[in-house]
């Protein structure tokens, strides 16, 4: 073989492997930021989770505590409004960090409602109660998100 020939076919064999070393460069890179990419909106996703769950912890004692209380279920059945404008009122709203509460009785009727000066905006329940009658009906407790004309509402 002639030294042109030789020198020819080693610049083809260098530049296939160039090639194919930038290609294979480039495929590895574009895995690595997708890599890196998902664990950022994973970690974003926990520390939200993590941030509605602290936030929300104290409603959600309310609603575990006055659901259980042997007066609310009392109150709920005999529909006697001074206990409830007693022991349901704006100390209770700012003392469990909440906008509005809503009582309703087992007929899906609402028995009390109390809101805050940031929620007074609001006539009513922020959805239909009839969507999630079926829910409740099967489940004690739900958790969910609305969105109102002042913004998202945890409910």
């Amino acid at each position: 073989m002639k030294v042109r020939t030789k020198l020819i076919l080693a610049l083809l064999l260098l530049s296939a492997v160039f090639i194919t070393s930038r290609y294979l460069f480039a495929a590895f890179e574009v895995k690595r930021v997708r890599v890196l990419l998902q664990a950022a909106i994973d970690d974003k996703s926990f520390t939200f989770d993590k941030l509605v769950d602290l936030k929300g912890a104290a409603i959600k004692t309310f609603v575990y505590e006055y659901t259980t209380w042997d007066e609310m279920v009392n109150f709920v059945q005999d529909n006697s409004l001074t206990w409830a404008e007693a022991n349901i009122n704006e100390n209770t709203l700012k003392t469990y960090n909440a906008d509005a509460i809503w009582i309703y009785n087992t007929g899906l009727s609402e028995v009390y409602s109390i809101k805050s000066r940031q929620a007074a905006a609001l006539k009513n329940i922020p959805f239909s109660i009839d969507a999630v009658a079926s829910t409740l009906l099967k489940n004690r407790f739900c958790h969910f998100f609305v969105k109102t004309q002042a913004g998202l509402m945890e409910i």
